[in-house]
């Protein structure tokens, strides 16, 4: 497993964390928290020559979310995020996004997960487990 995390600068002027996962053998990538900065996104997947399967979001906030879209539509990548979360992305109070200066995204319903589910990048296999607080319940 390749494990790489990126410091990306946000409209807001602060840092978010961003994870790449990779399965060395399949090269299937999964991005955690895609905050902005999608070009040096693209850069990081290039060098480890990857293959991007999922972008996984930990919760709504604008912050988090800023580079989805363009991953999304660069690679098709599946969006996944809880299920209890996915609703608050279509609101506004919650994912700030009018504060922060991002798009909105749209989630498709296959991409909403649950407490226990597995998510599989290669040989590689996570199990999802619910943390709420930061905007979930």
């Amino acid at each position: 497993m390749i494990l790489k995390r990126l410091k990306l600068d946000t409209p807001l002027g602060e840092p978010t964390n961003c994870y790449i996962i990779v399965d060395e053998e399949t090269k299937e990538t999964m991005v955690i928290d895609p905050a902005g900065e999608k070009e040096k996104i693209i850069d990081m997947l290039n060098v480890l020559e990857s293959k991007l399967k999922y972008i996984y979001l930990t919760h709504c906030h604008g912050d988090h979310t800023g580079a989805v879209v363009g991953l999304q539509n660069k690679y098709g990548a599946k969006v996944l995020i809880e299920r209890k979360e996915s609703d608050n992305l279509k609101n506004p109070e919650i994912t700030l996004n009018y504060y922060i200066g991002v798009p909105d995204i749209k989630l498709e319903d296959d991409s909403r997960i649950d407490d226990g589910d597995l998510i599989h990048l290669g040989e590689l296999e996570f199990k999802v487990i619910h943390t709420p607080g930061h905007t979930n319940r």
